[in-house]
């Protein structure tokens, strides 16, 4: 239970800092949060069950592919994406997801979390008053 509360907490703060970042960048509201509904509902599933053998460098930078791979294994995904806890695999048993330890995936997050971060900073500074 500890370890699935601090994964949700861990989830919440990297959505937080990534929307805080964008809009800060963007400086409104309205199109950072639809751009990070688009990025967590429509293209991390997408990117989660495709299997693009040009694109796995790509598909492992994405944030919400590493969160899945840091995930807790007796969390139900809302989703139910194939291969990930909760999800239905494919026949065969084999698993959707793309091979990453969990150094990377915290490496993916960290990054994600240090550049937006960066970004929104940059430019809360140097917007005029």
């Amino acid at each position: 239970m500890i370890t699935a509360g601090l994964w949700i907490e861990l989830e919440a703060a990297v959505g937080f800092v990534l929307g805080l970042g964008l809009a800060s960048l963007m400086g409104q509201r309205l199109v950072p949060v639809i751009l990070i509904i688009v990025l967590q509902m429509i293209l991390t599933p997408i990117l989660s069950a495709a299997d693009i053998p040009h694109l796995q460098d790509l598909q492992r930078s994405v944030v919400g592919l590493a969160m899945t791979h840091l995930e807790p294994s007796g969390l139900p995904l809302a989703f139910g994406l194939p291969g990930v806890a909760g999800g239905v695999g494919p026949p065969g048993g084999a698993q959707s997801l793309l091979p990453e330890s969990a150094t990377e995936a915290v490496c993916v997050i960290i990054a994600w979390l240090a550049a937006w971060t960066i970004l929104g900073a940059w430019r809360m500074i140097t917007r005029d008053a």
